[in-house]
């Protein structure tokens, strides 16, 4: 089974996935749009320490640039902006949820086409890498939270009609 490449598409932009997130109601940090008309005044509406990303990976700007900046002010956010914005025209500034590399909980599901219901698995990171803003280098599973994010997981997928590996 595999969703709509539009689907896929608008899950993949962290910008578009923010403003789904937003609208159905689900749990995730506040955060600003950044591209070449972004009023520096905004930046500092947000609560420091935040997180820089690029609103869509490219290979070009993985070669470059860390998946994520962990920033500490406006200051920083500018001149990270300016260095990126010839390959990521659009970046998404979040609000950074406190804990370490052991706090990143994740699910990861395979929802069937059928209607039957999904397979899930439930984890914690043990180690990123780079630490704090890394992808995944070590995990476990996680059956403390395993009912929360399951709920959590299939709310959401739900709301957008998402179905096959998520």
């Amino acid at each position: 089974s595999l969703p709509d490449d539009d689907l896929v598409q608008r899950l993949l932009d962290k910008l578009t996935f923010q403003e789904l997130a937003e609208q159905l109601g689900s749990p995730i940090p506040r955060a600003l749009r950044i591209g070449r008309n972004t009023d520096p005044s905004t930046l500092s509406s947000l609560r420091y320490p935040c997180v820089l990303k690029a609103a869509i990976k490219t290979a070009e700007f993985g070669k470059r640039f860390r998946k994520a900046y962990r920033v500490s002010n406006p200051g920083e956010v500018i001149d990270l902006w300016h260095q990126m914005q010839e390959l990521a025209p659009e970046m998404i500034l979040q609000e950074w949820i406190e804990g370490g590399d052991t706090d990143v909980y994740f699910c990861l599901q395979y929802r069937p086409s059928d209607g039957r219901e999904a397979t899930s698995f439930v984890g914690r990171k043990l180690m990123q890498w780079p630490p704090l803003v890394g992808g995944t280098a070590t995990c476990v599973p996680a059956p403390e939270v395993k009912e929360e994010l399951i709920a959590l997981t299939e709310q959401f997928f739900s709301a957008v009609g998402f179905i096959g590996l998520c």
